[in-house]
């Protein structure tokens, strides 16, 4: 299936239809937040490729599940996290929504133009970056402009039908001016690389303030008020790059998926989403047609009950011919074309993931609201390591909530008992004072029981210092022996791997530290070195 063009939204957007069967609210993200900018952006994007998708589920007639597609079944949706290669797979690249910034984005969506991409962003994300995107910076306050304004496309003017803003951008020599309102640039080309960047000067796509008055009501079998709709010359960019990537077409009203068996080869669904006949033909962007052949499709749907929605049962459907496709009618034709202009991107398998990278954790309530407050954290490494504390302070049955979605994600987990094991006052590793002993060693088979919970398979254990009183250093080393050995045969049973970590305090020269993994004794004992104490 092609889908040359990616919309890109930002990982956190937590962006939704406008309107959907959960709930009567509209134009909310996560559930409650009313659409910013950005999110009416995303909505109006969709809508040029799926006209009328938000009234889904708010029509008897079934209205908006099914709908046109102007320029083909052609685009994917993709969050911020999206790795390059997968960028790379797609000619189109469209910010269709406001995003976080970063220097990490920044930087990927500048080497995907490099690569050849096409990047449609517009100043509103430019600005995100104080420094801008390849030479393309946002440069003072934002301009106003009133309803009426018109603003001339390539050799067309085009007049907005309400008041907008652009924001001053300034580029490099080398960009071309698309568009212009007055002496203001509306939007430009900049060559990057072996790609280019369409900048649009807009803010994010839309007027400057709403215009509906009244309010915004969610009625069955009506259209969903847009108070925010896509301004006239951002439409007729987005247009033209859109229909750059169409290598077929089809009459209007109807929706085209396009498959490519091989090249010149190509399979083509076409439907008919409403209630009444309509033209149908094919046409080629992609060189001239040689052949037409229609797949033969099972008819009998055509005869059963519920064929058509509840209450349009006596619509008039039409029929299906060489000029014209039938109401509700699905056809698939198999086209072959002497394929010319078409550049066949190449298959690059994913990388794999890091390796042996452990990422330490803080600052966050939970393991999942870690990872997710850094969409590319499996870019950069493939495990955690958490404190000890978090899993003695939570119960088995909280651990045991986290453990599915951690297993899922394919994370490595490492605990550290290092914090904890400081003699006093939290644990200690040798029998000078029972008590505390007892409760230091309770606290050890918690953890280790809960990282077996919890799906952890290697724990990290260093050692303390010598008590100050009453206790020397061969009888606090036979001590710590003793106790390593201990949590390594509880630690094995479970699977866990034990790390003993070198520290200024416990096992502070590689020496010491060998030395105790030998009398230890125990096989799945392993050293946990330190690079800055092996100066010598």
């Amino acid at each position: 299936m092609q889908t040359p063009i990616a919309l890109l939204l930002d990982f956190h957007c937590g962006w939704s239809f406008p309107r959907h069967l959960y709930s009567g609210d509209v134009y909310r993200v996560w559930g409650t937040i009313p659409y910013a900018p950005g999110d009416y952006l995303t909505d109006n994007v969709l809508d040029m490729f799926y006209p009328g998708y938000q009234d889904s589920s708010y029509y008897h007639n079934e209205t908006g599940f099914m709908t046109p597609t102007p320029y083909g079944d052609s685009a994917d949706c993709l969050l911020s996290d999206a790795e390059n290669w997968l960028l790379n797979r797609y000619p189109v690249v469209v910010a269709a929504g406001e995003l976080s910034g970063g220097n990490e984005l920044r930087d990927k969506l500048l080497a995907y133009v490099e690569q050849g991409g096409h990047l449609v962003i517009t100043a509103g994300n430019i600005a995100k970056w104080p420094d801008g995107l390849a030479g393309i910076a946002v440069q003072g306050a934002a301009l106003s402009f009133p309803k009426g304004q018109v603003i001339s496309v390539g050799d067309k003017t085009i007049t907005e039908d309400a008041p907008f803003a652009l924001l001053p951008v300034t580029m490099p020599a080398s960009a071309t001016v698309q568009a212009r309102c007055g002496d203001t640039i509306a939007a430009a080309n900049l060559p990057v690389g072996k790609g280019r960047i369409t900048v649009l000067a807009t803010p994010f796509g839309v007027p400057s303030e709403s215009v509906v008055t009244q309010q915004i009501e969610n009625p069955i079998d009506q259209p969903l008020l847009k108070p925010f709709p896509i301004l006239n010359h951002v439409r007729a960019v987005l247009n033209g790059v859109f229909r750059e990537q169409a290598l077929f077409e089809t009459a209007e009203g109807l929706s085209l998926i396009v498959c490519r068996r091989a090249p010149g080869d190509y399979t083509l669904g076409i439907c008919n989403n409403s209630l009444e006949e309509r033209l149908s033909w094919i046409s080629s962007n992609c060189g001239n047609i040689e052949s037409i052949e229609e797949q033969p499709l099972d008819q009998s749907d055509k005869t059963a009950a519920g064929y058509v929605p509840f209450g349009s049962e006596g619509a008039q459907l039409g029929m299906s011919d060489k000029a014209t496709i039938a109401g509700g009618d699905v056809r698939i034709f198999r086209v072959r074309v002497a394929e010319q202009g078409v550049q066949e991107i190449a298959h690059v398998a994913p990388q794999p993931r890091q390796h042996g990278r452990i990422v330490p954790m803080s600052g966050a309530r939970t393991i999942k609201e870690f990872i997710l407050e850094r969409p590319t954290f499996f870019e950069r490494a493939d495990g955690l390591n958490v404190d000890w504390r978090y899993l003695h302070e939570r119960d088995a049955n909280a651990i045991a909530a986290e453990a599915g979605w951690i297993k899922r994600q394919g994370l490595r987990l490492f605990v550290d008992l290092a914090s904890g094991v400081n003699l006093y006052p939290d644990l200690r590793l040798i029998n000078n004072v029972p008590d505390d002993y007892t409760a230091s060693r309770a606290a050890i088979t918690d953890v280790i029981a809960k990282m077996d919970v919890l799906g952890a398979g290697d724990l990290l254990l260093s050692l303390h210092r010598v008590p100050e009183t009453n206790t020397t250093a061969e009888e606090t080393r036979a001590g710590f022996v003793v106790s390593v050995r201990e949590i390594c045969a509880q630690a094995q049973e479970k699977g866990i791997t034990v790390h003993l970590r070198m520290t200024p305090n416990g096992a502070h020269d590689l020496t010491y530290a060998l030395a105790m993994i030998k009398d230890v004794n125990a096989p799945n004992l392993r050293l946990a070195a330190s690079i800055a104490m092996l100066h010598k």
